[in-house]
């Protein structure tokens, strides 16, 4: 099962549907369940969120933001930074002219920090 999603609940399952669907994604999580045997609270029991800090830039949808180098160099700075304590993502968003930045860390002030940086660069 393909299964991904968003900090908003959002699940998409590509092996079922194309789109989101609440429906088929409940769906999808019962048949998990299932399989595993397990309730929910003991399936769920081991997932820790880190502290997510999300930044919407105005940016061309055409524009490669691999192709902005400092953009791009401070990226891969913060991921070593992260490295084993968070995650970095920046996508272009697929409803609006602009770029997601996303940083999450198990240390608040670091993911703010981190997100200082590559707000900086644009």
């Amino acid at each position: 099962m393909d299964l991904w999603g968003e900090s908003s609940g959002h699940l998409i399952c590509l092996d079922c549907h194309t789109t989101g669907d609440g429906i088929i994604s409940a769906l999808q999580v019962l048949i998990a369940l299932r399989k595993s045997g397990q309730s929910l609270s003991k399936w769920i029991s081991s997932l820790f969120m880190y502290p997510q800090i999300t930044v919407n830039i105005p940016w061309s949808s055409g524009l490669d933001w691999r192709l902005h180098d400092k953009l791009k160099n401070t990226f891969h700075s913060i991921e070593n930074d992260l490295y084993g304590k968070g995650r970095v993502l920046i996508r272009h968003s697929g409803t609006e002219p602009k770029l997601r930045l996303m940083v999450e860390s198990e240390d608040n002030e670091l993911a703010v920090s981190c997100i200082e940086r590559l707000s900086a660069c644009i």
